[in-house]
C-alpha cells in the first residue's frame, strides 16, 4: 500500500483498477492499471472493442467506472468526475479529428476553446497574433497564421491541435496529455517527426503522455512503453527498447505473428491483362507505365509526396488533370476524359483513403451505403424493393463482420476499421474486374486489417486485378506479387519474389527519392 501509494504520488497520470460494463453487460474493461510519470510516454495498442476508447472517454469524464481510481498529479480523482475535473487536473486532449473547422484561419482555430485576448468586447488583434506567433516559434511549427487550416498537411494539424490543448490560463495546470489516434491519417514519416517533436515537448514540460495508436512501428517509436489492451483487459506492458513489432501484434491479436498474413498461394497465371495503363501523368506522375494481371496484387510506393498516391485516383477521378490511357479488360479509354458512372460499367472501384469524405456518406446508414451503387438494380415494379437492399445488406455485413450488425445504424458513429468494412461491401457487390486501393489500413487497428488482408487476397484468387498505393511497406511486401516504386514521380524499380521484404521495399523507396528513376518498367 505503501509502495502503491508513493508511486502514485509521482505520477503524472496513475489509473489502479479500472472496470466498466454497460448495462449490467460483459466488461468492457476490467481491472485495468496504469502508471505514467513525468516525461514518459506510455503508448496504448488494441483492436476495436478492445476498451481503448472507453477507456479514454472515462479519462475525459465522459464515462463514469463502476470501480477503480483515476488520480493525477498525486490526487485522487472524484469516482464519478466530469469533464471539467479533468481539465481543472491537467488532463488535455488531442482525437484524431483534431478539431480543427475548415475555412478558418490557424489564428481563429487556436483560439478555439480558450477565446481571444482582449478586453471589453474587443479583439486585441495584435496580442493575438504576438501570442500565437511566439507559440508556433517556441515549438519551431512554421505555418502562417492566415493559412486555412484546411490546406496544412496531417502533421501540421496534428501539431496545432497540441500546441492548443497545451495552452493554459493563469493558474491552470497541465499534467497529462492524451492523443487518440492522432496520427492515424498520417503516412509513416509524418507520424515519425512528429513523434520526435512530441518527446521534445514531453521531457521539456515534463508532461505524462498517453498515445493511442495502432502502428506497433509508430509505438515502439514514440513511447518509452507500449501497453496493449486485449478484451478489456491489460495483457501486456512492454518497455520499448525490448518490443518488436511481431511481439506487439501477437499481443493485440493473441495469436503468431506468422498467421496474421495470408498465406501466400502459388496459383496458375491467369490469362488477360486486366488493367494496362499507358503514359499516365498528372501533377506529380510523369509517363507512368504499369500493368495488372488477373488475380494479381500489385502495390505502388515510395515516400510521401513521391507521386504513387496520385495513381489512382488519376485512374478513376475526373475531376483531376490527368493524361494517358487506360485499359479494362481489352476496352481503352483516355484518362480523365471519362466520366466516374463509366468506369464503373468497366468494372474499376475505387477504396479511398479518406473514407468519410470520399468513400461513405457518414449521415446515412449502413444499408444506404452498401445499396448506393446498385440502386438501379434493387427495383421491382417501379420502385425500389426494401427486400432486396435488406437481403444485400445481410450478405455484406455478414460476409465482413460488421460491428455493429444494425443495418441500420449510422455510419459516422462506427470505428475506422468498420466504416472501411462497409465501403469495401459497397464496392464489392458490384462485381469489379479491377479494385483500386489507397493506404486501406489507414487509421485501423491490427485486427481488421488482417480481415482486410483477407479480403483482398480473395478478390486476387477470383481473378480480379487489385492495384494498392500504400507507404506500408512491410504490409505491401506481403500480401503484393510485385511492386512498384515510385521517385520523383516516375517509375524507379520494381520488386518481386526474394525482394519482397519490408526492409527492401522501405530501402527503395528512398533510395528512388534521391536517384534519378527510369523513365518506365
Amino acid at each position: 500500500m505503501v509502495a502503491d501509494s508513493l508511486e502514485r504520488d509521482t505520477s503524472r497520470l496513475w489509473i489502479t483498477g479500472i472496470r466498466k460494463a454497460f448495462n449490467g453487460g460483459r466488461p468492457v474493461l476490467e481491472d485495468v492499471t496504469l502508471r505514467i510519470g513525468p516525461g514518459q510516454v506510455v503508448g496504448l495498442a488494441g483492436a476495436n472493442g478492445s476498451g481503448k476508447s472507453t477507456l479514454v472517454k472515462i479519462l475525459a469524464g465522459y464515462h463514469h467506472a463502476d470501480a477503480g481510481e483515476v488520480a493525477v498529479g498525486g490526487t485522487q480523482l472524484p469516482r464519478h468526475f466530469r469533464s471539467q475535473d479533468a481539465y481543472r487536473a491537467g488532463i488535455r486532449f488531442v482525437h484524431q479529428d483534431k478539431g480543427f473547422v475548415s475555412g478558418m484561419s490557424v489564428l481563429d482555430n487556436l483560439a478555439l476553446g480558450h477565446g481571444y485576448a482582449g478586453g471589453r468586447g474587443r479583439i486585441d488583434w495584435s496580442a493575438e497574433r504576438r501570442v500565437a506567433a511566439a507559440e508556433l516559434d517556441e515549438h519551431n511549427v512554421l505555418v502562417r497564421l492566415d493559412a486555412d487550416a484546411a490546406s496544412l498537411s496531417a502533421a501540421d494539424r496534428a501539431k496545432l491541435a497540441i500546441i492548443r490543448a497545451l495552452r493554459r490560463r493563469v493558474g491552470e495546470e497541465r499534467r497529462v496529455l492524451v492523443l487518440d489516434e492522432a496520427t492515424a491519417a498520417m503516412g509513416a514519416d509524418e507520424s515519425r517527426l512528429l513523434g520526435e517533436w512530441l518527446q521534445k515537448i514531453v521531457i521539456k514540460e515534463q508532461l505524462g503522455m498517453l498515445f493511442v495508436g495502432h502502428r506497433p512501428d509508430e509505438l515502439r517509436e514514440i513511447s518509452d512503453e507500449v501497453a496493449v489492451l486485449r478484451a478489456g483487459r491489460l495483457v501486456s506492458v512492454i518497455a520499448s527498447g525490448e518490443a518488436t513489432d511481431e511481439g506487439i501484434v501477437e499481443a493485440i491479436v493473441g495469436a503468431s505473428l506468422d498467421s496474421f498474413y495470408p498465406p501466400r498461394i502459388d496459383m496458375q497465371p491467369q490469362e488477360g491483362r486486366r488493367l494496362v495503363v499507358r503514359g499516365l501523368s498528372g501533377s506529380t506522375v510523369r509517363g507512368i507505365d504499369l500493368t495488372v494481371n488477373a488475380g494479381e496484387i500489385v502495390g505502388v510506393t515510395g515516400i510521401e509526396g513521391s507521386g504513387f498516391e496520385e495513381i489512382p485516383y488519376l485512374l478513376f477521378d475526373t475531376e483531376r488533370a490527368a493524361s494517358g490511357s487506360v485499359t479494362i479488360d481489352g476496352i481503352e479509354s483516355r484518362v480523365g476524359r471519362v466520366p466516374i458512372a463509366t468506369r464503373l460499367r468497366q468494372g474499376m472501384v475505387l477504396i479511398p483513403s479518406d473514407r468519410i469524405r470520399r468513400g461513405v456518406i457518414d449521415r446515412m446508414t449502413i444499408r444506404e451505403n452498401i445499396v448506393q451503387p446498385r440502386l438501379r438494380h434493387m427495383r421491382a415494379g417501379g420502385f425500389i424493393s426494401s427486400r432486396r437492399e435488406r437481403i444485400e445488406t445481410r450478405i455484406a455485413i455478414d460476409k465482413f463482420d460488421v460491428v455493429p450488425a444494425d443495418s441500420e445504424a449510422r455510419i459516422g458513429s462506427m470505428s475506422g476499421g468498420n466504416q472501411q468494412k462497409v465501403l469495401l461491401g459497397k464496392w464489392l457487390a458490384t462485381d469489379p474486374g479491377v479494385l483500386l486501393l489507397h493506404e486501406p489500413t489507414e487509421g485501423i487497428d491490427v485486427r481488421t486489417k488482417k480481415e482486410i488482408f483477407r479480403v483482398l487476397g480473395e478478390q486476387a484468387q477470383l481473378g480480379r486485378a487489385v492495384l494498392v498505393a500504400s507507404v506500408e511497406y512491410e504490409d505491401l511486401a506481403h500480401i503484393c506479387d510485385r511492386i512498384l516504386v515510385i521517385g520523383d514521380g516516375r517509375v524507379h524499380s520494381e520488386l518481386s519474389g526474394a525482394e519482397l521484404t519490408g526492409p527492401t521495399v522501405m530501402n527503395a523507396a528512398y533510395v528512388a527519392s534521391i536517384t534519378s528513376p527510369r523513365a518506365s518498367w
